[in-house]
């Protein structure tokens, strides 16, 4: 799921293959045009097929960086499938006078598009100012003297809210950064993972897969926000708001990544229309009814509210996944959040907590779009400590259940 904005415009938000394998890409970069890149089969996963230097208008709120580069990395889809997609890394201008080799921080950007237009890689190079909040926190960040790579998680095809996918893409991007010498990190740069939102999802579902998938990586810690724990329980919490077409819109996205699930079966003939409509929208562009019910989207009663669709949005969730973070995490999530449920983001973290993950879970007294503001500092001084290898806390005794 995604940073999820209402329909006033505010911001929301490996197997390797045996033959070469030749991905169509669009490039968020100056040319902005589809470009056919070559992945060697003999490259692993996080390796690097192309790269170039760009330059990031002040406009998009960024500021700090030294130098800004564009790299395009070997990873996998949704279903295996090896592809090209891209993380634009930027080096900043400030020295890292810590302990150790210069932190590498990987920055999930809340992508929520079907379309690679909505792409960081091509937002950070058009100057828009669609990054909003997203280049304070980074902008932050570079000032720590850390480098920070932002990857296009939802790869050549867009797949949106795709669980396999997306976390494997956000892997495979901090390798690429960690084995690009000019954007200043290194393969022993101590890495954080930090996300909002669409970029929460990817964030904490990478953390669950790291141990397994990338176990070389030295995850420091992990900072999630608004985290749309559970894809079932926000269908419900959208039902009947200014909001409801993001109902669609995410379906959309699961359409897209998940087409064997045929989720067109669920909805409405007029439903499946506006998901059409919205084939290569990114969210904020989205178009739908507003106030529409669940039960006005469906095919038949109770197609989108029970039986086989909540549970199978549950499975794909990072409540409904498997893995839990090794590394220490930082959740926070507002108290009055209208986009992502409070309670699902609670028994995530409780999950977490009961696999032994070290949780400090923070609730703010804020919206959706509130709580990334107010969060988005706590979620930078908590980094901060784990670069600097400070004891962590854990408050998971206290979560609500």
């Amino acid at each position: 799921m995604s940073r999820i904005p209402s329909r006033t415009g505010r911001r929301r938000g490996i197997a390797l293959a045996a033959t070469t394998v030749v991905v169509g890409v669009l490039i968020g970069g100056p040319a902005n045009a589809a470009t056919s890149v070559t992945a060697n089969p003999s490259t692993a996963p996080g390796g690097i097929v192309s790269s170039q230097k760009v330059e990031i208008p002040v406009t998009t709120g960024i500021l700090g960086e030294s130098a800004a580069y564009q790299v395009r990395y070997r990873t996998v889809d949704n279903h295996d499938a090896p592809v090209v997609t891209t993380t634009t890394i930027l080096k900043s201008s400030v020295p890292w006078l810590g302990s150790g080799p210069r932190p590498l921080l990987s920055y999930q950007f809340a992508e929520d598009g079907l379309s690679t237009a909505c792409a960081p890689s091509a937002l950070a190079t058009s100057g828009t100012p669609a990054l909003a909040v997203d280049g304070v926190d980074i902008t932050l960040a570079l000032a720590q003297g850390w480098t920070v790579a932002i990857p296009d998680y939802e790869g050549p095809a867009s797949e949106f809210l795709g669980a396999h996918g997306e976390p494997r893409e956000v892997l495979d991007g901090v390798r690429a950064a960690q084995g690009f010498a000019p954007g200043g990190a290194s393969s022993s740069s101590p890495v954080g993972l930090w996300g909002y939102s669409g970029g929460a999802f990817a964030t904490a579902l990478a953390a669950q897969i790291q141990t397994s998938y990338a176990p070389e990586l030295a995850i420091a810690g992990v900072a999630t926000g608004g985290l749309p724990g559970d894809l079932s329980a926000a269908f419900p919490l959208l039902s009947g708001t200014g909001a409801s077409a993001d109902i669609l819109f995410l379906i959309a996205g699961l359409e897209r990544a998940y087409p064997e699930e045929h989720l067109e079966q669920y909805l409405s003939t007029a439903a499946q229309q506006v998901v059409d409509a919205n084939s290569s929208s990114c969210i904020t562009g989205a178009t739908g009814p507003s106030f529409a019910t669940l039960s006005s989207l469906e095919a038949y009663p109770g197609a989108l509210t029970t039986g086989s669709f909540p549970s199978w949005a549950r499975s794909i969730s990072p409540l409904g996944q498997a893995g839990a973070p090794a590394a220490p995490l930082y959740d926070y999530h507002g108290l009055l959040d209208e986009i992502a449920p409070l309670s699902a983001d609670r028994q995530t973290a409780l999950r977490y907590c009961a696999a032994g993950s070290p949780v400090e879970h923070v609730e703010l007294p804020a919206e959706h779009e509130t709580a990334q503001i107010l969060g988005g500092p706590f979620a930078l001084v908590f980094l901060s400590g784990r670069f600097a290898g400070l004891p962590t806390t854990s408050n998971c005794s206290s979560i609500a259940g």
